[in-house]
């Protein structure tokens, strides 16, 4: 690989892997890092977002919601954002710039959340896809126009992330506290919110590792991994099997 790359390292903690270095990287099994790791070997993907951790950015619109940084964050240091409603009687989320989309591409969405005194957040973008996750118990609730999934991770937080099919050729990332599945307007109390980290943006029909973006540059590019020498389509092909039992 010929750029940096994010895994989860054995304590549980996303963390970046330097060029060329293989990525072991250790799963999660119901909030909890498990022992033993696997290669990581991922395809090309680039993160469109150009500000993914930094939501106090003017890139970062808020609307009817502020924002306190400082806290713990999946890479165990205190990189997190509160995202607060206020007392609106309305919606109340961030939403990204604008960045180029391919009409007819899948994209995927994901966010790491956490909840705090709001147990869910909604995702909506790329052309008009949206998800509901609940960040109490590690759901999907109501999904339109694409597919989504949650990976819970330690300390409460969860890899929400939603796929869709581009039709237009620009797009936007939206973020929302809400109060429940479908529940997107609701009478807001100046006090309660979520805990948000790392959104990306990456066209691909699944979500892939953390692509970390300070604002450098528009875009962040991992590049693609190979490994040499651990078998061809003669070892592994659609017909044929390997199985090992201990």
């Amino acid at each position: 690989r010929s750029t940096v790359a994010t895994r989860v390292n054995k304590d549980g903690y996303i963390e970046t892997v330097a060029i060329d270095i293989p990525r072991l990287n250790y799963p999660f099994v119901d909030g909890v890092v498990q022992d033993c790791p696997s290669l990581l070997l991922q395809p090309v993907r680039t993160n469109l977002i150009t500000y993914s951790e930094d939501f106090s950015q003017g890139y970062w619109t808020k609307v009817r919601t502020t924002i306190v940084s400082g806290h713990s964050d999946p890479s165990g240091n205190l990189s997190a954002f509160k995202l607060f409603e206020d007392t609106s009687a309305s919606t109340h989320f961030i939403y990204s710039q604008t960045f180029t989309t391919g009409i007819g591409n899948d994209y995927t969405t994901s966010v790491y959340a956490k909840a705090d005194e709001r147990d869910w957040i909604y995702i909506s973008g790329i052309s008009g896809e949206s998800g509901y996750f609940d960040l109490r118990n590690g759901v999907v609730g109501t999904i339109t126009l694409a597919t989504a999934t949650i990976e819970e991770m330690s300390d409460g937080w969860y890899k929400c992330s939603l796929t869709g099919e581009a039709t237009g050729v620009t797009s936007r990332a939206y973020i929302y506290t809400v109060t429940g599945n479908d529940g997107g307007s609701y009478q807001g109390d100046g006090t309660s919110g979520v805990y948000i980290y790392g959104a990306q943006v990456e066209q691909g029909s699944y979500p892939t590792s953390y692509i970390p973006n300070d604002g450098t540059t528009a875009t962040i590019t991992r590049a693609a991994e190979t490994a040499n020498g651990a078998g061809t389509s003669a070892d592994f092909n659609s017909s044929e099997g390997v199985l090992f039992a201990e």
